[in-house]
Formats: structure tokens, sequence, C-alpha cells
């Protein structure tokens, strides 16, 4: 399924975000 491919691939991108954000965030 199409649908089921974007939102894998949205989440995947959300969790990228989430963790580089999060080591920034430890970064200072």
């Amino acid at each position: 399924m199409k649908l089921l491919s974007i939102f894998f691939v949205f989440a995947g991108i959300l969790l990228m975000l989430g963790v580089a954000d999060a080591a920034r965030g430890n970064n200072g």
C-alpha cells in the first residue's frame, strides 16, 4: 500500500528530527 509506505517515511523523518533535536539539546 502506498499510504503505509508514506506513513513509514513520515514516521522515520519525525524520528530522525527528534533524535537530532535531542542530540543538539544534550550538546548544549
